[in-house]
């Protein structure tokens, strides 16, 4: 007989469903949480860049560490 087994056909399937679900649910999640918070992160996101700019414009003045 032939390898071909329509459980485990079956099983791949309903896993295949089932990880589209889970990254579907996820994504939903990520995208409501950004779109809740997104002025934090904006801000914070500013902030990051004034101190990285502030770092990178000092070290440059002083020749490095």
């Amino acid at each position: 007989m032939s390898g071909y087994d329509p459980r485990s056909l079956l099983d791949k399937f309903l896993a295949a469903c089932v990880t589209l679900l889970i990254a579907a649910l996820a994504l939903h999640w990520a995208v409501g949480l950004i779109a809740e918070d997104w002025p934090w992160l904006v801000g914070i996101g500013a902030a990051v860049l004034v101190a990285a700019s502030l770092i990178t414009w000092l070290r440059s003045r002083r020749g490095g560490w």
